[in-house]
């Protein structure tokens, strides 16, 4: 390993110094979102946003930087407008302060370019009224998503669109503000790294034909996650929160602006002990973790009653993670005797890391209809992940505890436990040492992108033309030393012995690399009630590998570059006022990881949709019900150590033949006008799949196994369901959380099949009550305390949290 790919430069130096003294001080910050200015109702309050002031609407469609709405749903097209107008009539701002947002939640029925696929989103209000701190949950209130749960807290999302694979969200493109945030999109887009959802005011889903504005990752669809804007007035927030297993959060936020610029700073700081018992005391003292994010962001402009109006903006986010954290779970024997425990072997299991991301964004407006939006981008994320991995002999953990009572592997299982000492403390054998891998990556991504968007008519006929182009860079740097320790007496006890002495103990040293060029043209075309939007993206990619373990005399090996040409239409007809047909076809994307080009394809598909929306006449209800179906040419897995793969196989891509991936997604709301001023909001998503593959075959992915034709894709669920109840007033709010998801595949260990997951329901209640400037807040998630095995991948059974409460304060000033 060359050490300097790790030496780091004094800028970068300083500025994570600069980030950990920042993110030192912020436990007593708070976390809540801002109520929308000039709204005479707390945002908190309110959770559904089916019913909007239309005065404070209009106003809204002024503002620059306010652009997550206050009360408007998304999904259906909002109602209850006092003058209908038909599709193709836009608003007109009283000054020429067009939107400026790579990415808006804002989606009017006017807006053409939100007819071009299924697209939901989630916004402030939402995300406020319920505060969950883990992005699983959050995005359990789409439709069409599908997470497989690890850890109980979200610090690593397993997230999955329409049928894709969530292992490490790797086929979801992820964004934040329209730029790309995963650690490296192309060369490893295991996304290891989200933003913490206290500073996130809105979550933008598209799929469909909507999904080809957005790459790599274009088969399923791509997630947008909107930052905390700069707030019209001077306005902060502080949020202090406690609960159970010892959870704090904190949560501080402040920001102002004028007619020339502006600026917000946000902290946020989250701890836990965790809710897993680690057999024995090991000085560890917990098995949770502390999290802590920085962000400011400001920004100058010329004047805004310019004709050409210009603004130059620049966010910087710091984050950082030290969590005791672990691929090691339980055999289905110990967890049905206590789903929280934790064995002993996984003592020293440690995750520690640190991201940057700067963000440089030149917006450019010509008078109303012509906007042009610049941004580069530079991240750079190193990760430390110090965990079991394996036995000395190759002998796999997953493998031993899914059979710990068959010989040999009993002898293994109680090692495992520290039942047993390791044969080798009375001078035996060292065959049954555990091994404990040191993963170290450091991830870099660099890249420019812009968009140009103009509208214009002709006669009745709207026109919307939006066209998009990114270069993009980004490599991993993996070095991946094992070292060996023997059980003795419930504890780990180190051989003394290094790569350096046994060059066999490292496991990995290798660097990918990609260059992308990528770029997308859409044509909106609106006549009377009908919405035409076809589109064409193109993707080039090359990718370069270098292996300094296996392969060193090759040196920076550059493989065969992939070309692709992404087509799609999207179409919406207007039936009557509130009621709309839409459907949609587009050719899906997932490109080959370095490395990987002599043994993989690129994963293709066509996906097709089809469904209708509709809203009704008083604004009060939505509703939409869209099928969709993805033919996949070859569908591709790639092994993972996350995924439990045999580490001589980690980062290896397979082909896997062809699949069909179908299903339908109902998402929908009505709020229910009670006596004495109170409401009660409904809500409901849903989402069935049925995902098969179409061939018979014999994987070379040992997660994927023997494959017989019309056997089920590994971790999508039939049924997912999330249902809210809510009873509102002026000044309090309290919501009933419902949450049931299918059981799961999950696919082979061996030769032997893995058993299903379980099926589960999970309940949540939240509470609000405000007394102006403060607000107190009560959540209770899971209040049944259900402990289903929700996977058996990485290591072994993995519970969900147990029974959570939760107790905080939110002031604004």
């Amino acid at each position: 390993m060359n050490t300097r790919r790790f030496e780091r430069a004094p800028a970068v130096l300083v500025a994570r110094l600069f980030v950990l003294l920042a993110l030192g001080i912020t436990p007593r910050a708070a976390h809540a979102e801002e109520p929308e200015p000039d709204s005479e109702t707390d945002a908190g309050i309110s959770a559904e946003p089916d019913a909007f002031d239309e005065a404070m609407l209009e106003e809204e469609l002024q503002l620059l930087d306010e652009q997550v709405y206050e009360g408007e749903e998304v999904a259906p097209p909002p109602e209850g407008e006092k003058e209908p107008s038909p599709p193709s009539a836009k608003p007109e701002p009283s000054a020429p302060m067009p939107e400026l947002r790579e990415v808006t939640v804002r989606y009017r029925p006017q807006d053409i370019f939100r007819m071009g696929g299924s697209v939901q989103a989630l916004d402030q209000k939402q995300l406020q009224t319920i505060q969950y701190d883990d992005p699983n949950a959050v995005l359990l209130q789409v439709p069409g998503v599908y997470i497989r749960q690890e850890d109980g807290f979200g610090l690593r999302p397993n997230i999955g669109l329409r049928g894709t694979n969530p292992n490490r969200s790797s086929k979801v493109t992820l964004m934040e503000d329209g730029v790309l945030f995963g650690p490296a999109p192309y060369s490893a887009p295991a996304a290891y790294y989200f933003p913490m959802m206290a500073r996130i005011t809105g979550v933008e889903v598209f799929k469909g034909p909507a999904a080809i504005l957005y790459g790599p990752q274009s088969v399923a669809g791509a997630i947008n996650y909107l930052s905390r804007p700069v707030p019209e007035k001077p306005r902060g927030q502080v949020d202090l929160s406690y609960g159970r297993f010892q959870t704090f959060r904190g949560h501080l936020h402040y920001g102002r602006k004028n007619d020339w610029g502006g600026f917000i700073v946000e902290g946020i700081y989250l701890s836990t002990q965790g809710f897993k018992e680690l057999d024995g005391d090991y000085g560890r003292g917990n098995t949770g973790f502390q999290r802590g994010e920085l962000m400011v962001s400001g920004f100058v402009n010329n004047d805004l009653a310019s004709h050409a109006f210009n603004r130059l903006s620049v966010k910087f986010v710091g984050s950082r993670e030290t969590s005791n954290e672990t691929y090691l779970g339980l055999t289905d024997e110990d967890f049905a005797a206590n789903p929280n425990r934790r064995y002993t072997s996984s003592q020293l299991d440690n995750m520690e890391w640190w991201r940057t991301a700067i963000d440089l964004t030149h917006n450019l407006a010509v008078g109303d209809h012509i906007l042009l939006e610049t941004t580069g981008y530079w991240r750079n994320f190193n990760r430390t992940w110090e965990r079991l991995n394996q036995f000395r002999d190759g002998t796999q953990l997953l493998e031993v505890l899914t059979q710990p009572t068959t010989p040999p592997l009993d002898s293994y299982y109680l090692v495992l436990t520290g039942e047993q000492n390791s044969p080798s403390v009375g001078g035996g054998t060292d065959a049954q040492d555990l091994m404990v891998i040191r993963n170290q990556r450091e991830f870099v991504v660099m890249g420019i992108q812009t968009r140009l968007r103009a509208d214009f008519k002709t006669g009745k006929v709207q026109h919307e033309i939006e066209s998009g182009l990114r270069f993009h860079y980004d490599s991993v740097d993996r070095f991946q030393p094992e070292q060996g320790y023997a059980m003795q007496n419930t504890q780990l006890v180190w051989d003394g012995l290094t790569y350096v002495d046994d060059p066999d103990l490292l496991i990995d040293d290798n660097k990918g690399e990609a260059q992308a060029l990528a770029g997308y043209l859409i044509y909106g075309l609106e006549i009377e009630d009908l919405v035409i939007k076809p589109g064409l993206r193109v993707e080039y990619i090359r990718t370069f590998f270098e292996d300094e373990k296996n392969a060193p005399e090759l040196g920076r090996v550059s493989e065969d570059p992939q070309l692709v040409f992404l087509p799609g239409i999207g179409l919406q007809y207007t039936i009557f006022e509130g009621f709309a047909v839409l459907g949609g076809v587009h050719r899906g994307f997932s490109p080959v990881t370095p490395g990987n080009r002599l043994s993989a394809d690129p994963e293709l598909s066509i996906n097709t949709e089809a469904g209708f929306r509709y809203a009704t006449n008083d604004g009060l209800g939505f509703g939409e019900v869209i099928g969709f179906f993805n033919d996949y040419n070859n569908i591709t897995s790639e092994c993972t150590q996350s995924a439990g793969c045999d580490p001589d196989l980690v980062n290896q891509q397979f082909n896997n033949g062809r699949a069909f991936i179908g299903g339908l997604e109902v998402l929908g709301g009505y709020t229910v006008p009670l006596p004495r001023e109170l409401s009660m909001p409904l809500r409901l998503a849903y989402t069935y799949t049925k995902a098969t593959y179409r061939t018979t075959f014999e994987s070379s992915d040992p997660t994927i196994g023997n494959v017989e034709k019309g056997d089920a894709i590994p971790y999508v669920p039939a049924h997912v369901l999330n249902a809210r109840l809510g009873f509102e007033k002026s000044f309090w709010g309290a919501y009933l959380i419902g949450n049931y998801f299918g059981k799961m595949s999950e696919g082979f260990v061996g030769l032997q099949r893995l058993p299903d997951t379980d099926a589960y329901f999970v309940l949540d209640v939240v509470g609000r009550v405000r007394f102006e400037p403060v607000e107190a807040y009560l959540r209770l998630q899971n209040i049944t305390n259900t402990r289903p095995i929700v996977s058996r991948r990485p290591y072994g059974a993995r519970p969900n949290a147990p029974l959570f409460v939760q107790v905080g304060v939110q002031v604004t000033f």
